[in-house]
């Protein structure tokens, strides 16, 4: 982790989008995380000094943790490229994992739950080396802490259908078929979704099952921002906002909405034809109480 530096960006740059981060105190609160900022918080990793982990371990990491259990193996994690990258290259054996979660696994300081009052900005930018079926899922966003394995919570063995368990975020879910019928199977090659959950729930909701098409590796920034005034949630890439797949109160007002504390989590998770790595350039996430 190093110091973010803010400069004015461009919203197909390779900085932080300024439409998302629009009047949120970027410069003072990703500048200095668990600072405090009138009750604020944020997180900001660029992987200048990527984390590293040793398989079959679940270690803490420069602030992450890295889960495993005995169905998924955390394969080694490092900088690759001038600007340093975090790359999660799952174990060539199908369903094995690599997974990060911030603040050691333990902390969980971001809330979408409406009501909290609070303006949450999600953005990170990433690409995958395959995105042809069976190769990899891979899962970026905001998640509940899972003391055992998250890797496991949120990818089915096998299928690899998303599981029911509290998140927010970006998925590409590889599998064996194009669509796998039922709530929580949606799969298509290179179709980027966006689901949220709250673990006990029956059933995982898919927001947008066709926010982009990815192209394998190929840089794309996507982003969130949860506004607690109206209560909805804008979804952006590359620095454009999605007008049409804007969620809204009715759906962040409903049963299934994440409930809980949440911290960012990253995972990719081997497929059956044992390809596909996860390239993370820089992921942030800020939270500031409601000002509006």
């Amino acid at each position: 982790m190093s110091q973010f530096v803010f400069e004015p960006q461009v919203a197909g740059r390779r900085g932080l989008s300024p439409g998302l981060w629009n009047n949120f105190p970027v410069d003072e609160l990703l500048d200095r995380p668990m600072a405090g900022m009138n009750g604020g918080i944020g997180f900001f990793d660029d992987f200048a000094r990527s984390p590293s982990a040793v398989a079959s371990q679940a270690l803490i990491i420069n602030g992450y943790k890295s889960l495993t259990s005995a169905t998924t193996t955390i394969n080694a994690v490092h900088a690759v490229g001038a600007h340093g990258v975090a790359s999660l290259a799952p174990t060539t054996t199908v369903d094995l994992a690599a997974c990060l979660q911030a603040y050691g696994g333990k902390g969980s300081p971001f809330s979408l739950t409406p009501g909290d009052a609070k303006d949450v900005v999600f953005e990170a930018r990433w690409n995958v080396s395959s995105i042809t079926l069976t190769s990899v899922s891979v899962f970026l966003g905001l998640a509940a802490v899972d003391a055992t394995a998250a890797v496991d919570t949120l990818f089915t063995n096998g299928t690899h259908v998303m599981k029911v368990f509290t998140h927010f975020g970006f998925s590409l879910c590889e599998g064996s078929q194009a669509r796998i019928a039922g709530t929580n199977g949606y799969q298509s090659a290179g179709r980027l979704n966006v689901t949220h959950a709250r673990t006990g729930a029956a059933n995982i909701v898919w927001n947008q099952t066709d926010l982009a098409q990815l192209v394998a590796g190929t840089y794309v920034k996507t982003g969130f921002r949860f506004n607690p005034v109206t209560r909805t949630v804008s979804l952006w890439v590359n620095g454009s906002e999605v007008l049409a797949a804007t969620i809204s109160a009715a759906v962040t007002g409903a049963a299934l909405w994440p409930n809980a504390g949440l911290s960012p989590l990253l995972i990719a998770k081997c497929g059956a034809n044992f390809t596909g790595v996860l390239n993370v350039d820089w992921i942030a996430c800020g939270q500031v109480p409601s000002t509006l």
